[in-house]
């Protein structure tokens, strides 16, 4: 494990004091019952918690990243540390639409003149099939990022 890695796992227990038993047990129900899990992370610092939950309870469990093409490149190398640092199998997954087929009638990208669509292609129907394979996503929405996420 690197440096990063281990400084990550000891700076995460030093400054988070969190009751995992309720996570743990729900992960172990959720085995138990045969009901087949998977994650999806964001890889932004405020992931950090829940992949490093993950990592210790669920290693099994796959995380899908959604690359919507539009991420910049130091998302790409913090997904790849935490990757290296906590040991996690993630999953990467594309839209099927190229940005060239996600033009507006007038040429504009999608994510510019109509961003519900362009989060349609490449957040939503990505994820379909993998919603379709489980039965519990795990992720870490934040309760104020509001009522219907």
């Amino acid at each position: 494990m690197s440096g990063f890695g281990n400084h990550l796992k000891s700076t995460f227990a030093e400054n988070f004091r969190v009751d995992t038993g309720y996570f743990k047990k729900m992960l172990d129900r959720f085995k138990a019952e045969g009901r087949r899990c998977f994650a999806t992370s964001s890889f932004q610092t405020q992931s950090v918690p829940l992949l490093h939950l993950l990592a210790r309870y669920a290693s099994d469990i796959p995380i899908y990243f959604l690359d919507t093409g539009y991420l910049f490149p130091e998302t790409h190398a913090f997904k790849n540390t935490l990757i290296d640092s906590l040991g996690i199998r993630v999953i990467g997954l594309r839209s099927e639409w190229t940005k060239a087929q996600q033009l507006d009638e007038e040429g504009q990208l999608l994510y510019i003149s109509d961003p519900d669509y362009c989060c349609d292609l490449n957040k939503v129907k990505p994820l379909e099939a993998i919603l379709i394979q489980h039965d519990i996503w795990i992720n870490g929405i934040r309760s104020d990022q509001g009522e219907q996420r």
